[in-house]
């Protein structure tokens, strides 16, 4: 039997039975999330005119958006790895594809920012009495800029200083 050092500083962490669970498991969560997520914009959509006129619904259906695509990714598990990676099973993808998958995984930022601000909101609205109006006019338009934005700008920024540091061109 190995020792722990043995197996960190080797490649076969995981048996091929994990592995195989390892691979399953987000494909099956991801699904699982996908199907949520879209149940919740079909709702939102359903009755537009009246839901999509709240701030809350229009963050829920763009939280609900960012979340399908993300799921998604975590979805297709390890398909996206280049294919011969050692010691990852179902490896099926190249080195596009496993780049792709790292996009959608930093855009997943905006999840986080999306649920912080929702919390701030539901803040603003019962401790604080801020009238919904106020809201959609001054603090939601930079909630989505930056919502959206931001994941991509710090993406950029790391390719661009991966490119400086390797020496390689990724894209």
């Amino acid at each position: 039997m190995q020792s722990y050092e043995e197996l960190v500083n080797s490649d076969n962490l995981y048996s091929e039975q994990q592995q195989k669970v390892l691979f399953a498991l987000p494909m099956l969560s991801g699904t699982l999330s996908i199907l949520g997520s879209s149940t919740v914009i079909c709702i939102l959509l359903r009755d537009g005119r009246r839901k999509l006129k709240r701030v809350y619904h229009r963050l829920l259906l763009v939280y609900s958006g960012i979340d399908c695509v993300v799921s998604f990714n975590y979805a297709l598990s390890s398909l996206v790895v280049p294919v011969g990676t050692p010691n990852t099973f179902g490896a099926l993808g190249n080195w596009k594809s496993c780049q792709a998958s790292g996009f959608l995984l930093q855009f997943a930022q905006s999840l986080g920012l999306y649920s912080a601000f929702l919390c701030v909101y539901y803040l603003m609205i019962l401790r604080y009495k801020v009238r919904e109006e106020t809201i959609a006019k001054r603090i939601e338009p930079f909630v989505h800029v930056f919502g959206l934005l931001s994941p991509l700008l710090f993406g950029i920024l790391m390719v661009v200083q991966v490119r400086s540091f390797c020496g390689v061109v990724l894209l």
